[in-house]
């Protein structure tokens, strides 16, 4: 593909995650408590609960192994 239509579905792209993300943030509510366990990183320190740190790991190695199957591909696809 030429280098300026993937530059066209680049903005494409970009404006679409941007739309969905400002019209998220404008459709939420938020309500102070004061109480410092209602703040959202509550919990993301040494007091991380289990669930939530599988998770992550989970995710992290999932992008890892797609991240070296993609280079194995196009390494293979160079070599041909």
């Amino acid at each position: 593909y030429s280098l300026l239509l993937r530059f066209i579905a680049a903005l494409v792209i970009a404006l679409a995650v941007n739309s969905v993300h400002y019209t998220g943030m404008l459709a939420a509510t938020y309500h102070f408590t004061g109480d410092p366990r209602d703040n959202l990183m509550y919990g993301l320190g040494h007091n991380m609960d289990l669930p939530a740190l599988a998770v992550l790991m989970v995710a992290l190695t999932v992008t890892v192994v797609q991240l070296l199957g993609t280079h194995a591909h196009i390494a293979g696809l160079a070599s041909v």
